[in-house]
């Protein structure tokens, strides 16, 4: 509780963790998966894991931990305007069927 406005305020608010179900000790664990896996996680193999309900929980929680991952839009605004080329070949892999018909 909040002393000057009387507001209920949480540890959590303005995180990944912020209005989700999962409790903290699940979205650690996940967290420590998704970081010792070397290939990646998909999200059926998390919720087999961690035996979670659903897969649409186990979707929500690996697109927040990838999306903490990732620098905000603001960051990338000057990286973009300046360098948009760079930062487009940096994100995008080409196929090989058509790098093999650039050549």
């Amino acid at each position: 509780m909040c002393t000057s406005c009387s507001k209920r305020i949480s540890s959590t608010a303005g995180t990944i963790f912020s209005d989700t179900r999962p409790p903290l000790t699940v979205w650690f664990a996940a967290a420590w998966y998704l970081t010792s896996q070397k290939n990646g996680i998909s999200s059926l193999g998390l919720q087999r894991v961690l035996e979670l309900g659903s897969y649409q929980t186990a979707w929500m929680m690996l697109h927040r931990l990838h999306s903490a991952d990732k620098p905000q839009w603001n960051s990338l605004v000057p990286h973009i305007v300046g360098n948009q080329v760079t930062w487009i070949a940096l994100k995008f892999k080409m196929p090989r069927k058509i790098q093999g018909k650039l050549r």
